[in-house]
């Protein structure tokens, strides 16, 4: 799965220790000079970096946590009254097993 820049963006800031809504420091805010160096790219980029490192290596774990949620949410449907047919209740449990299970297509 591609991590969002959406993600990447929010979680780098959240390593900077910025607001939501926050713009990026300037150079003159991490020290450096207005017209020379590209200190605040620099920061930036580290902060991207982190992030996506950290999302990456977390990813698996978010997904397959919320792939067990979804199916134990399905299940729970699955398994209350119905007047539908079996066809319906085994479509959920088909359903819940994908959302575990994932699926090659």
């Amino acid at each position: 799965m591609n991590i969002p820049e959406e993600a990447v963006e929010a979680a780098a800031k959240a390593l900077a220790e910025l607001e939501p809504g926050e713009d990026w420091p300037s150079n003159i805010d991490l020290g450096g000079h207005a017209l020379l160096g590209t200190r605040d790219d620099e920061f930036k980029r580290a902060m991207e970096q982190d992030a996506k490192r950290a999302l990456t290596a977390a990813l698996p774990h978010i997904e397959a946590a919320l792939r067990k949620q979804i199916a134990t949410d399905i299940r729970a449907v699955a398994n209350g009254p119905t007047d539908w047919d079996d066809g319906y209740y085994e479509g959920r449990h088909d359903a819940a097993r994908i959302a575990e299970e994932g699926t090659t297509k």
